[in-house]
């Protein structure tokens, strides 16, 4: 990410007019995930809810009805999500898009989890949470053993090192983090 994205993001939320690379094409299996698109299955609902909750937790405010960085296979088995630009949003660059969770509402799959039975959402986001709660320093020290090098003696580290603690706060409090996920449909 450049700071002339961001400036050109500020100045005119053209998020087309910003270069962006992937590292892994998925393949010509893969159709964009559109938003109505029906999610068939239970493997498909448990994903979708995942990286719902797992955007929320780094307040990706980037996967939305307009721009799901979402593709879907042809067999509506699987998901590939790609295209963090205006991920961790806490980060002071784009803390103002962030500050009132209204983007929440704007995300691609917040529709479809907004009808599922409470049951069903407590359930996942407590497994997500006995996910989230497996992020440790061996998974810190991980990162940033495998980052690009280039990175390692840039800026980047100290960005890697302010989600870290940022998330590691999160992770603390995270019986606080759960309880606003499992209210996040009742607001």
């Amino acid at each position: 990410m450049t700071n002339d994205f961001i400036e050109l993001y500020i100045k005119s939320s053209d998020l087309q007019s910003g270069i962006c690379f992937g590292c892994v094409w998925a393949g010509n299996d893969f159709v964009d995930f559109l938003k109505n698109t029906d999610i068939q299955n239970k493997i498909l609902a448990l994903l979708a809810s995942q990286i719902f909750l797992f955007d929320v937790f780094i307040e990706n405010i980037d996967r939305r009805v307009e721009k799901p960085n979402l593709k879907i296979d042809k067999n509506n088995n699987t998901f590939v999500i790609f295209d963090h630009e205006l991920a961790f949003s806490f980060l002071e660059r784009f803390s103002f898009l962030a500050t009132d969770n209204t983007w929440i509402k704007g995300h691609i799959f917040y529709t479809y989890l907004s009808q599922i039975s409470k049951e069903d959402w407590d359930n996942y986001v407590e497994k997500f949470i006995t996910k989230v709660k497996t992020i440790d320093n061996n998974f810190w020290d991980f990162v940033k053993k495998n980052i690009p090098k280039q990175w390692q003696n840039s800026g980047e580290i100290e960005r890697i090192n302010e989600i870290q603690k940022y998330l590691n706060t999160e992770i603390q409090n995270i019986n606080v983090f759960e309880q606003k996920l499992k209210n996040i449909f009742s607001q």
